[in-house]
């Protein structure tokens, strides 16, 4: 997996994640879907640390494999060894 592929994963999983927590935080009152939010919380959380992982992983500069920081947009060029990305 590049390090392009990775980002849009990423992004697809933090914005599911994000909507899972907005939606409990909608149903935060009932006490008739515990169980129910039990399950999305579990799974947003698992879908947030998926997305922190397959960061950590593959969103690295295919030329000397360290990670490119996501704080801002992707930069053109490699931090570390200035290489095109």
């Amino acid at each position: 997996m590049d390090y392009t592929t990775a980002k849009k994963i990423t992004n697809i999983l933090f914005a599911v994640g994000t909507v899972l927590i907005l939606s409990l935080v909608l149903f935060l009152e009932s006490a008739s879907f515990s169980t129910i939010m039990r399950i999305v919380f579990f799974l947003s959380f698992s879908l947030f640390t998926a997305g922190v992982i397959i960061t950590v992983k593959y969103y690295r500069c295919p030329h000397c494999h360290r990670l490119i920081r996501v704080r801002y947009r992707t930069p053109d060029f490699c931090p570390e060894c200035g290489e095109a990305l």
